[in-house]
């Protein structure tokens, strides 16, 4: 089944600083400027705040897995997805 990709936009650098991580973190949305440019980093958002170029537009896949920002929330969901690592773990057989 194929899933509907979201798209929205930051009107400004400041909103991107602030609204980003909770709008788009862990989706692995790709955001273009007014330009055309893809924007990876930082240094790209400051130098398309620089050279006027936001609205910058974002667009991803809501289906796609949120990757794990923690070693603890990483190791949970492998031991979630490995039925014999948590087996060993918990002293079961293999």
């Amino acid at each position: 089944m194929s899933s509907q990709l979201v798209t929205g936009q930051f009107t400004s650098f400041t909103e991107w600083v602030n609204k980003a991580r909770s709008w788009i973190g862990g989706t692995g949305a790709v955001c273009t400027d007014t330009k055309g440019r893809v924007l990876r980093c930082g240094a790209d958002f400051m130098r398309a705040r620089d050279e006027g170029t936001f609205p910058v537009t974002y667009t991803f896949d809501p289906e796609k897995r949120r990757r794990p920002r923690t070693r603890r929330e990483r190791a949970l969901r492998e031991l979630g997805e490995n039925e014999t690592l948590r087996r060993r773990l918990a002293g079961g057989a293999a």
